[in-house]
């Protein structure tokens, strides 16, 4: 079992690329809001489907609780409840941070560069 953790930070190499993408070839500021847009939701959902896969191993494997137990040090049992309540919460959250870390590296991106180039 994997937690997605890191996953997140895939957001940032993709908004610096498409913000320089966007950049480069010189796309009108009137379509910037838009693309900024369509790459944040793609990068969700890529997030949507790696939390989901994360969550299905979970939930079929055995001895994940006391994976979690293990690993976070806890001294009681990680029952299955508390492993629907990490998935449903943590994959939330994951899943809107990837999407505001996305946004904000390509609009910082976009901004920064243009700058240079005045």
């Amino acid at each position: 079992m994997g937690f997605p953790v890191f996953n997140v930070l895939a957001g940032i190499p993709a908004g610096y690329y498409a913000g320089m993408r966007i950049i480069h070839k010189n796309i009108p500021i009137e379509k910037h809001s838009e693309l900024i847009m369509k790459v944040s939701v793609f990068a969700t959902l890529v997030m949507t489907l790696i939390c989901i896969s994360s969550a299905c191993i979970a939930l079929m494997g055995i001895g994940v609780g006391g994976a979690i137990q293990s690993m976070l040090g806890l001294d009681f049992e990680v029952t299955k409840s508390m492993i629907w309540a990490i998935i449903v919460i943590g994959g939330t959250l994951l899943i809107c941070l990837k999407y505001f870390i996305t946004r904000f590296v390509m609009t910082k991106t976009i901004k920064l560069k243009n700058r240079t180039l005045i």
